[in-house]
């Protein structure tokens, strides 16, 4: 009986890791391009003026635009949650919009929970509402 307990402990440990390492495969393997904040579609002809991000696990920093300058920090990524770091090094130029900059870095601070439904990654605060919507593009 101690063994088949242990078995199936081994078991789940190994699930988790494998689901951990396909989550960091699948968010690691993409320039995300965000296409809502909140509630907010981010729409626009100029798509040079969208936040993204990329990850990379190895280093365990995520870098991108905010759809103005550019930013670099660290993020943490379990199957369990997505958060970022608090200090994003950004460069400090004038944008004609800052509402969206704004608003990119506020929501990826909310972050707590994520969830990657084919190629869109949904993040999600503490309470579960989605604070970031982003798909898929090449890397």
């Amino acid at each position: 009986m101690k063994y088949i307990l242990i078995g199936f402990v081994a078991f789940f440990i190994a699930i988790g890791c494998a689901s951990t390492n396909e989550v960091v495969q699948r968010i690691d393997s993409n320039v995300w391009e965000v296409v809502q904040i909140g509630n907010s579609v981010l729409l626009g002809a100029d798509k040079t003026m969208l936040p993204t991000m990329k990850f990379d696990a190895e280093k365990k920093s995520v870098s991108g635009s905010t759809g103005c300058n550019s930013y670099t920090g660290g993020y943490n990524l379990d199957v369990y949650g997505l958060t970022f770091d608090e200090n994003m090094i950004m460069t400090k130029m004038a944008c004609p919009n800052a509402s969206t900059e704004t608003a990119f870095l506020d929501a990826i601070q909310k972050a707590a929970t994520f969830e990657m439904v084919g190629e869109e990654l949904l993040i999600m605060d503490t309470a579960g509402s989605q604070v970031l919507k982003a798909h898929a593009v090449s890397k």
